[in-house]
This record gives structure tokens, sequence and C-alpha cells, in this order.
């Protein structure tokens, strides 16, 4: 159907792509991986926006999918994509058997800027607090932003 959008992933394609969010995934990876971008853990990787309740980094194909509802949740929490993405990037960066620990958030932290890091505190806040996030912290970006 829309196949001329997508890269080849070989044998794996995440379940519902939502194409019309292509553009706007890859450019929010570009922008936070940086001079990154050529870091082994990230070598073509392919990100997909999805019409799932979550997002996932798939290891073996190199995909990771960002859900439309965290590109739609940023209208009304800003940066809240930025973090998603960046969360899910720090999965790559960390290995596959992190999971959310320190090596996560040590590459979460890199990866995420300040004023959206709180939002971890939403999914892992008890993680989170142990690696120093705070709603402070990112209070005090936000008024330095």
């Amino acid at each position: 159907m829309f196949d001329d959008l997508l890269e080849d992933v070989g044998d794996f394609m995440p379940r519902k792509i939502a194409p019309e969010y292509l553009d706007f995934v890859k450019a929010l990876k570009e922008e936070i991986l940086g001079p990154l971008s050529g870091h082994d853990a990230v070598k073509g990787l392919r990100v997909y926006p999805v019409k799932q309740s979550r997002g996932r980094s798939y290891w073996k194909a190199n995909v990771i999918t960002i859900p439309v509802f965290a590109i739609h949740k940023a209208r009304i929490n800003p940066g809240f994509t930025h973090y998603y993405m960046a969360h899910e990037l720090a999965h790559r960066f960390a290995g596959n058997e992190a999971n959310h620990g320190h090596d996560f958030m040590r590459w979460f932290r890199i990866l995420c800027p300040a004023r959206y890091q709180h939002y971890e505190l939403g999914y892992k806040p008890r993680l989170a607090a142990a690696a120093g996030i705070s709603s402070k912290e990112s209070n005090d970006a936000l008024r330095n932003f």
C-alpha cells in the first residue's frame, strides 16, 4: 500500500505503521542523535511511527517504534515525543540486557534534554529518581530554556 515510503527491513516489518508520521520520526531521530548517529548502537537503525499502545526496540531487526499517541501527546505536553524517542534510543545504547537499569538511565540522561526528563518519572518513578531525575531539575531546565 505505501511500500515506496518504507525502508526495507529484511524479514521484519512492524505492524500498524502510520506513514503520515514517517518523516517526522526520522527527523526527530537525527535531531536527538546528532553526533552520535554513527555510533555502532544505532548504525542502520530504522524508526517507525505505529498505531499501537507502546513503542518497542526490536533488537534483531534493528528497529524501534514510536506510538502515534506519543506524537499527539506532545501537543499538550511539550517535548513528550522527544522524551519517548530518547527513551527508546537509550535502550539501543545501553544494550539488550540493560532494561531500565543504570546503563539505560545514563544513556537516557545523555540523549534526553533535562527539560523533558521528568516524563520518565511517570513511567519508571523509582528508577528515574534513583538516577537523579527530578521534577525540580526539569523545572529548572525549563526556566533556563
